[in-house]
């Protein structure tokens, strides 16, 4: 999904576009890597993970994951041991 918004907004040229996408990339990496993001200029915070990063961070911070698929949507459960 993120690799289809970034392709969009290059093609598009819409620079406002393309900033928020690569922030959300970013951020992404930023929580994969280092376990924080930071907040858009708008105050709000996005990202974009993989399911196995999901999985590894609920893991790292005590949780109990479940992942399964619902239609074309990833659901990743999360319980706190």
């Amino acid at each position: 999904m993120a690799d289809k918004y970034l392709k969009e907004a290059i093609s598009s040229r819409n620079i406002k576009q393309l900033i928020h996408v690569i922030y959300i990339l970013i951020n992404g990496y930023l929580l994969k890597y280092f376990g924080f993001v930071l907040p858009f200029i708008t105050g709000r915070y996005e990202s974009w993970q993989d399911t196995s990063a999901m999985e590894k961070l609920l893991t790292r911070n005590g949780f109990k994951v479940h992942v399964h698929e619902v239609g074309r949507h990833t659901v990743i459960e999360g319980r706190l041991i």
